[in-house]
């Protein structure tokens, strides 16, 4: 699973008045709404916490999200199953159980708003975000009552929406059948996927990846890199890239890189390849702090990905001890790897190939700061200086300095190294170098 944008929509398809909706959502793509500073892990509890102070109500051991902040009643049917998204979204960002017992109340709220049998929903895109939000929340919950109206919704959405016309594809109404839309393809392929990983049946990875393949077939230009909203029965290809479009089919990837490790496959697909076609984009932001930008890697597929990977600066600039983890494992399949420009006395680390990470480096000659307890001699360096590495030789008192030096095993990857002084040594050096 890829970090977290935060976007608040509306949907004007149902009246009532415009609901809310918050996504905490899974997207590679950190384009940050405050370009002169970070989203940080920590905003989460914050966003969340605010979020629901607004909208998020109980009765008994039911749990909603208001339609606005002055109304008694609750969000719309796929409006609220995205909602339990960005909770659950909430607990994989902070591992806060208190997050467990609020999920369990909005899948019971939304159960009783909505049934456990949503066959009288004819948006299949719908019942596909509430599918999502019941195996994830199951999962998470470790409630398997959840796991299972999952499951079976989806086999209603696919039994009446899945046929060979225009090659495969779920179609996004039933039963009007006019248009199989990406909207209902990305989230079917999730949630096909999803079901998979809680049941172990290959059937529901069968149909993940024809889903998906159909999708990338139809709907996909790997020119540009878009999504097309749909096809409808008539051939026609409607070819307004959306946002949600883009980022479910994204989503997925991540899922068949997964499933595809589960099921003994390669897992040759990545997240990066809507950002861009033959360029693998991906845009960071923020300064002094670690940013996670995608976990979507795993196993053999570290070593598939492919191409030109092009990184490129959103925000502040960038200073010493700034890391981006854009992976969660090395990935040392790119033939190129850009980074932006960083102002003077910085440069970039780039451990892509090594563990999935860059980091700037600052190049301004350091302090060394050296401290002695007991017997055990710590030095240690500013921390954005970490990645310059100490060297040392051990000569005679005769002899002095030479130029023997030899590196200190793993001190590149921190900024403090301690040892034992040994009585025996005549004379001992130490110097920090970069690179």
């Amino acid at each position: 699973m890829i970090p977290r944008n935060v976007h608040v929509c509306t949907s004007p398809r149902f009246g009532g008045g415009l609901g809310v909706v918050l996504f905490i959502s899974t997207f590679l793509l950190l384009a940050s709404a405050r370009p002169a500073s970070a989203y940080l892990a920590g905003d989460t509890a914050t966003i969340v916490s605010g979020y629901t102070n607004a909208f998020y109500f109980t009765s008994g051991t039911n749990g909603y999200f208001r339609n606005t902040q002055t109304s008694g009643s609750s969000t719309y049917f796929w409006q609220m199953a995205n909602e339990i998204e960005s909770v659950i979204d909430a607990y994989e960002w902070t591992t806060n159980t208190a997050y467990l017992g609020m999920i369990t109340n909005l899948l019971n709220g939304f159960i009783k708003d909505n049934g456990a049998n949503w066959s009288n929903n004819g948006y299949n895109d719908d019942d596909l975000w509430a599918v999502m939000a019941f195996a994830r929340g199951g999962a998470v919950t470790g409630k398997t009552n959840y796991c299972n109206i999952a499951k079976s919704n989806f086999d209603m959405v696919y039994a009446r929406g899945w046929d060979t016309n225009l090659g495969g594809g779920i179609y996004w109404l039933y039963p009007n059948n006019a248009s199989k839309n990406a909207c209902v393809n990305g989230p079917g392929a999730i949630a096909a996927s999803l079901l998979y990983q809680i049941y172990s049946d290959t059937n529901y990875w069968n149909k993940a990846t024809n889903i998906y393949y159909w999708e990338r077939a139809v709907l996909y230009n790997s020119g540009t890199g878009r999504i097309y909203d749909n096809i409808n029965t008539n051939g026609n290809v409607d070819q307004t890239p959306t946002t949600y479009n883009q980022g479910t089919f994204n989503g997925y990837l991540s899922s068949l890189t997964l499933g595809q490790l589960a099921n003994g496959g390669s897992g040759t697909e990545t997240g990066l390849l809507i950002l861009g076609g033959g360029t693998n984009h991906l845009d960071v932001s923020g300064s002094g702090t670690v940013v996670t930008i995608g976990k979507f890697l795993s196993g053999s597929a570290a070593g598939q990905v492919v191409g030109t990977l092009t990184v490129s600066n959103l925000g502040m600039a960038l200073q010493g001890g700034d890391v981006f983890q854009l992976f969660n494992q090395a990935a040392g399949g790119f033939s190129t790897v850009n980074l932006p420009a960083l102002i003077a006395g910085n440069v970039w680390q780039n451990n892509v190939a090594v563990d999935g990470s860059i980091r700037v480096v600052s190049t301004n000659a350091p302090s060394l700061a050296i401290g002695m307890v007991a017997n055990q001699l710590t030095l240690s360096w500013p921390s954005d200086h970490t990645g310059w590495q100490v060297q040392m030789q051990t000569n005679n008192l005769a002899t002095g300095l030479g130029t023997n030096w030899l590196d200190v095993a793993s001190t590149a990857a921190t900024n403090q190294m301690t040892m034992p002084v040994s009585t025996g040594n005549g004379s001992v050096f130490f110097r920090l170098v970069y690179p």
